[in-house]
């Protein structure tokens, strides 16, 4: 008597570690083209990831419902934030707004 047991089916997980939870994560498999490879891991390089986390991100962005606008309001709001910051100290980003030369070696002579 042949009997046959039929083999368990193989999932693969990755296992990501943040703030004390497990989160089990599927693989999956995207197919793109040669260009538009090298352009993602430029950008994952420059982003200071993986194309595969830049695909994570946005996958997770698309659940959280950001859209590109709300991205870009954010992005506008930071950089207003930051502005208001540095004119705060007395700085700014034309030559006018700043310390001349002489004013620089003064303020360091202080310290």
């Amino acid at each position: 008597m042949n009997m046959s047991i039929a083999q368990p089916q193989r999932i693969s997980y990755i296992v990501y570690h943040k703030a004390r939870e497990i989160t089990k994560m599927k693989n999956i498999t995207v197919s793109v083209d040669d260009e538009t490879y090298r352009l993602a891991n430029v950008k994952a390089k420059a982003a200071g990831t993986s194309v595969s986390g830049l695909v994570r991100s946005y996958l997770v962005s698309l659940g959280q419902g950001e859209t590109i606008e709300n991205r870009f309001d954010h992005l506008r709001s930071l950089q207003d934030k930051t502005l208001e910051a540095i004119r705060a100290r007395g700085g700014g980003l034309r030559a006018v707004d700043n310390l001349t030369r002489r004013e620089l070696h003064e303020r360091d002579a202080l310290r």
